[in-house]
């Protein structure tokens, strides 16, 4: 079911522009290759909302904020407004300071987003169920549990009724709803915890599957987060005794390239709720 949006994909090539952090810039440029789309990085507000209107998907990532790059994200996500493009969010690290605060709100306020992706930690952030005291990083108690997942979906629902946007989080439990129907995806492996950018490249890989598939943005996100916790689990098959972090992303990334529909269909764990 899941592998038709990554054949659309790899049959339409969508340009996805990603204003993103300098970080992991490369890596999500080349998880998108790999997954079939074609990646564009312009942040300068004098040309984002151009190099948008030629894109087919945007993907807005906060993770080095800065007034000037603020400005380039709402050029660029008010152009994809104007013209129906789909555009994603990956709020890094949102509550950590008041400036994250200031950018998340701008965004939220000034443009219409597609879809909303963050870590458990900035995900409670945007609703509102706490501060963000872990950086980058989740919290391990914000994140869903077996335990508390009911409730963590009926939260996570209510933002994305709010926003009227798709809002995921990713962790060891996916989940991915759009305040009527909710997705629980248990794919992945810990080692994508050691290997900076996991949670950049999957906001690229999910502005591509939207950019292929705008029509049908749930579905669309459920599959590039299942795409990412399969390549996880294929990644980790593939790693000999002595090998370590950077090997593994390089796999992760070649899981991404040879993965194919049916690989996707047959691995993936998804229940919905």
């Amino acid at each position: 079911m899941f592998g038709q949006y990554l054949t659309k994909v790899r049959s339409k090539n969508p340009m996805v522009h990603s204003i993103t952090n300098f970080v992991t810039v490369n890596d999500v440029a080349n998880v998108q290759l790999a997954c079939g789309a074609s990646p564009c990085m312009a942040n300068h507000p004098a040309e984002t909302a151009d190099m948008t209107a030629i894109a087919q998907a945007l993907n807005i990532n906060m993770g080095n904020p800065t007034d000037t790059v603020l400005a380039g994200m709402v050029a660029a996500g008010q152009r994809s407004n104007d013209l129906g493009h789909p555009v994603v969010l990956d709020p890094v690290a949102v509550g950590t300071t008041p400036y994250r605060t200031f950018v998340v709100e701008t965004l939220l306020r000034e443009i219409r987003f597609t879809a909303i992706k963050g870590n458990a930690s900035e995900m409670r952030a945007l609703m509102g169920m706490g501060g963000h005291q872990g950086g980058v990083d989740a919290v391990e108690a914000d994140k869903p549990t077996e335990a508390n997942l009911a409730d963590f979906i009926q939260a996570l629902g209510a933002f994305a009724k709010a926003e009227g946007c798709v809002a995921a989080v990713s962790g060891p439990l996916d989940l991915v709803t759009d305040g009527q129907t909710a997705y629980v995806l248990r794919n992945g492996h810990p080692k994508m915890e050691e290997v900076t950018g996991t949670g950049c490249m999957l906001s690229g890989l999910i502005a591509a599957f939207l950019g292929a598939a705008p029509e049908a943005p749930l579905e669309a996100t459920v599959a590039a987060m299942a795409m990412m916790g399969v390549a996880g689990e294929m990644a980790w098959e593939r790693m000999q005794a002595d090998e370590g972090n950077v090997t593994y992303r390089n796999r992760l990334i070649d899981a991404v390239n040879l993965m194919r529909a049916e690989d996707l269909d047959a691995r993936i764990r998804v229940e919905k709720m």
